[in-house]
């Protein structure tokens, strides 16, 4: 793990970090992670860790990283209407099944 350089914000950001709330034994809802490798925003190494995390503890999870697209995980329009679909198919297979 990185150290960060502020350490004295450790304790702070342990309270909100979904990837911290994570443990062992808990049910959760099975999350959709969608991330892009070119996202210039939000580094893809977040949905990444979590992806992870839920790996480590034996938990399901969805996930799908775009290798062309960008913050929206899309960087053209076929790209973001295939991202559209994996996201309304997921909705609608938690919502009806």
């Amino acid at each position: 793990m990185r150290r960060s350089r502020h350490p004295e914000q450790r304790g702070w950001i342990e309270t909100y970090s979904p990837c911290q709330k994570l443990v062992l034994g808990k049910s959760y809802p099975v999350p959709f992670i969608l991330t892009s490798n070119k996202d210039d925003r939000v580094h893809p190494a977040h949905g990444r860790k979590a992806a992870a995390r839920l790996a480590a503890l034996g938990r399901p999870h969805y996930w799908y990283e775009n290798i062309d697209g960008g913050h929206s995980a899309a960087a053209n329009l076929t790209g973001y209407a295939r991202r559209l679909a994996l996201e309304y198919t997921y909705a609608s297979r938690r919502l009806v099944d």
